[in-house]
């Protein structure tokens, strides 16, 4: 990804559909995510646009769903209402359903506002009949700033079977976790199994699982991949979903 246009825009454009999976490490590792310095006025942004412009990389571009993302400030979610979901030790989140808001441009290396579309909701679970006002006020939404982000969820490309979705988000998983980890060449997934260096507490960012609350987002039982800056990056395998999570947004952990 060349970040030496400032004044650039990448638009999010990504391939619907399955890939060729890579064995070993690809010739040309993904671009490493690295905050830009800038400076917002808040902790989060330049973590924050770091995360996202890693995804226009073009390989993890093809296997991101740029229609299926869900944009979480502390007053408003765009792209899906929430619920209250039941516990399971699998992982899960509290959206209602498939994810809907479309992630459509970012400037890189600024602080302009994302441009995006979709359904915001407030963030009041629908969790029965005497719910009121979870649906969200009715106008077009086109941006979100930088700083009032708390989170980010985004969806895999469908491929033509279960089994190529599947795959497709097994390769994004493990092209966001090289990006994560520059000095590292993993030639399979993810790595799982256990060792000394692997903390359960402390820093979350040092965990091997994760659940938290972030403003209104839920997110349990969730991998972590890694850090950018201040965003924690998390892997839901049940609902094959990702999370770009603010640390100094975070309010509960277990």
């Amino acid at each position: 990804m060349d970040m030496s246009q400032p004044n650039s825009s990448y638009m999010t454009t990504g391939r619907q559909g399955g890939f060729e999976q890579e064995q070993g490490c690809p010739p040309e590792p993904p671009a490493c995510a690295r905050p830009d310095d800038i400076d917002c006025g808040c902790a989060c942004a330049a973590g924050m646009a770091a995360a996202l412009e890693l995804l226009c990389d073009a390989r993890l571009a093809e296997l991101v769903d740029f229609s299926q993302f869900a944009f979480v400030t502390g007053g408003f979610v765009l792209g899906s209402s929430l619920n209250c979901p039941d516990n399971s030790t699998a992982p899960y989140d509290n959206f209602t359903g498939p994810l809907a808001g479309v992630f459509e441009r970012i400037t890189p290396c600024t602080c302009e506002n994302l441009e995006v579309s979709g359904q915001i909701y407030y963030p009041i679970p629908v969790c029965s009949s005497e719910t009121c006002c979870a649906g969200g006020p009715a106008f077009d939404v086109e941006e979100v700033a930088l700083c009032a982000l708390k989170a980010v969820a985004f969806g895999v490309s469908a491929g033509t079977t279960t089994a190529e979705t599947e795959a497709n988000y097994q390769q994004l998983k493990r092209l966001l976790w090289q990006a994560l980890h520059c000095s590292a060449c993993t030639p399979a997934a993810v790595p799982t199994k256990a060792t000394p260096c692997d903390s359960t507490t402390g820093s979350i960012s040092r965990r091997r699982t994760l659940s938290v609350t972030a403003g209104p987002l839920l997110v349990a039982n969730a991998a972590v991949l890694g850090t950018v800056g201040n965003v924690v990056v998390l892997a839901n395998d049940a609902d094959r979903r990702f999370y770009f999570i603010c640390d100094d947004s975070v309010d509960f952990i277990g």
